[in-house]
């Protein structure tokens, strides 16, 4: 879900500045790395003192290698200190990108590159976000969307955006309808409630008005699961290194994203067969943890969503 937020001013370099001072880094890309726009962005990171990166997307609309690298090491430092980051992307709008012969889709599938590249790398995100502008704006706020990652809009008053031609339009309709989310899978079912829930509390639910699904590795004994929906389980590697300290929360958390992104497809049809099957009941998914401590299944319920917005699971409580 992306936040939409107006500034105060309908000047482009205003609400630049904003997204500057309320990022940790700043990633800017682009084909052509000397307009207006891209000066003003390095010019504000240089006077706010703030972590900046430039990538230029080469001819073959591929990325410099060690642009990229310079952009993770930075991002990886700063996510060590830090616990997790903060990323403003920025760049080129489509009006630029088109003279390097750059669509739209190509914006997505390479700011979707990098931010992959970020994940891959162990840094974890936190929010993404962008003035919401054509091209690699629009773009960081679609991959934010679609990775599950919090991802905030800051626009200029009046909604003013360029489009393809270099126009300036100024409307609200327009600039969030290229936010769409024909790009995320739905569960084809209409705002349904399901819930997380602690081993724990199994026997105090009253069972015949829940559908029980483990996304545990294990099931305790004793206990008895309506359905294993093995897609949302953590693989059993991840979880022995977090136990043995080997990896943090952080870097738990990276791991287990990826095999949901794998398993995405297969946990959108999965998801709406368990609604058919609890048939009328509440659905609930068990994990080991109690329910103001770490766990898969928040970060479980918080992606999925993220992913499917006819879909709202929250954790229960007695």
């Amino acid at each position: 879900m992306i936040e939409f937020i107006q500034h105060s001013s309908t000047y482009y370099q205003h609400r630049t500045l904003d997204n500057i001072k309320c990022a940790d880094i700043t990633i800017a890309i682009a084909a052509d790395p000397y307009t207006a726009g891209e000066k003003c962005t390095t010019k504000y990171a240089q006077q706010e003192n703030k972590t900046y990166r430039l990538i230029v997307i080469n001819n073959n609309k591929q990325l410099p290698a060690h642009m990229v690298d310079s952009t993770i090491r930075a991002a990886q430092q700063l996510s060590s200190q830090k616990k997790g980051i903060h990323i403003n992307i920025a760049g080129n709008g489509i009006y630029t990108l088109k003279k390097f012969g750059i669509t739209q889709k190509d914006a997505d599938n390479i700011v979707e590159q990098v931010i992959q590249k970020l994940i891959d790398s162990k840094v974890k995100i936190l929010s993404i976000r962008s003035g919401g502008q054509t091209g690699i704006d629009e773009s960081g706020l679609k991959v934010a969307d679609k990775l599950g990652i919090k991802a905030i809009c800051l626009a200029p008053k009046g909604w003013r955006f360029r489009d393809i031609n270099n126009t300036d339009i100024y409307n609200e309709i327009q600039f969030k309808s290229r936010f769409n989310k024909e790009h995320l899978k739905h569960t084809a079912v209409k705002n349904v409630q399901m819930f997380t829930c602690y081993w724990g509390f199994y026997s105090m639910i009253e069972r015949e008005k829940y559908y029980h699904v483990s996304i545990s590795c294990t099931t305790p004994k004793n206990l008895q699961a309506d359905f294993q929906l093995n897609e949302a389980k953590p693989d059993w590697s991840t979880v022995k290194k977090h136990k043995d300290g080997v990896i943090d929360d952080a870097q738990y958390y990276i791991e287990y994203l990826q095999k949901l992104r794998k398993n995405k497809d297969i946990l959108a049809k999965r998801l709406v067969d368990i609604h058919k099957r609890a048939n009328g009941k509440k659905v609930v998914f068990y994990c080991y943890e109690l329910p103001d401590k770490f766990c898969h299944r928040h970060i479980f319920a918080k992606i999925m969503n993220s992913w499917f917005n006819n879909l709202n699971i929250k954790e229960y409580h007695l």
